[in-house]
């Protein structure tokens, strides 16, 4: 299952914010407490694209577990969402 790793003061400013990308996501979102998290970021995906395996530390992380009500409204919007661009878009053409 996926799970959502995030940082950046956005986000740690805002509780509300974090559970609503959980939310829209489906998944849950661990806010990590890192300093240097985009080069954390960094490094992760440059091993990964070289066959290695990074995983930082996420002790301290704030965990926002996804509310399936919520996240099927998400969902149906999205849905709405896809319908509505895909008329446009061969209304166009």
């Amino acid at each position: 299952d996926a799970v959502l790793v995030a940082s950046g003061g956005a986000l740690e400013l805002s509780p509300t914010w974090c559970q609503i990308v959980a939310d829209a996501c489906g998944a849950p979102l661990l806010l990590a407490d890192a300093t240097e998290a985009t080069s954390c970021g960094v490094a992760v995906v440059a091993g990964w694209r070289r066959g290695r395996t990074f995983v930082p530390s996420l002790t301290g992380a704030r965990a926002f577990e996804p509310n399936p009500r919520y996240t099927s409204v998400y969902r149906a919007a999205r849905e709405r969402l896809d319908a509505l661009y895909a008329k446009v878009v061969s209304d166009a053409h």
